[in-house]
């Protein structure tokens, strides 16, 4: 009986390290096959490229250029020290752990994203140009101005009409920034205070 038993213990042993051999060698495999897909993903994209023709373009229209350079110019933000980036990636500028959530936001940008000194995205304006609407455009906005907000990132949409007076678009600007009245010399220590309480 006793030679039995230890037969027993022996084949179960076997079967054991036998099973986790396999199971070792199955999720290896597919491991290696995962990370070989990649590489042939990866050179496939690079032949392509290759075959391709490539020509350079505009990063902004005409129209959103001229309010990135008066915004970019104003000599209140440039006192702030803050900067204006075009064209900012939401993926990069937000996180979730909502797999979804996140994967509706990550291949949309904002024309333009006003950071603080230490990188930190203060607020993001999208400028609704001529033309600029179609059967989606709303939903889209609508989807990033929600995340924005939840982030606590300011959303600002500027028009047509706001460009027209250049007072008026930094009005608009500074308004959303928090500042309530122009910013002078007098004020700035005040200004870059706020900034570091809404951004520790």
């Amino acid at each position: 009986m006793s030679g039995i038993g230890i037969d027993s213990q022996s084949l179960s042993l076997f079967l054991t390290v036998a099973i986790t051999f396999a199971m070792g060698a199955f999720f290896g495999y597919h491991i290696f096959r995962m990370r070989l897909s990649d590489i042939e993903l990866c050179k496939m994209q690079l032949r392509s490229v290759h075959r391709a023709s490539f020509q350079k373009t505009k990063l902004m229209n005409f129209s959103e250029f001229q309010v990135f350079r008066v915004i970019e110019q104003d000599a209140a933000i440039k006192r702030a020290g803050l900067r204006l980036v075009a064209q900012a990636p939401l993926g990069e500028i937000l996180q979730s752990q909502h797999k979804y959530g996140f994967r509706a936001v990550n291949g949309k940008r904002v024309d333009m994203l006003i950071v603080d000194r230490g990188g930190w995205p203060l607020l993001a304006i999208e400028y609704q140009g001529e033309g600029h609407y179609n059967d989606t455009s709303g939903l889209r906005d609508a989807i990033k101005r929600t995340a924005l907000t939840k982030a606590g990132i300011g959303y600002l949409e500027l028009f047509p009409k706001d460009k027209a007076d250049r007072n008026l678009l930094l009005s608009r600007v500074h308004a959303k920034l928090g500042w309530a009245a122009p910013v002078r010399e007098s004020n700035v220590h005040d200004l870059r205070s706020h900034i570091r309480a809404v951004h520790p």
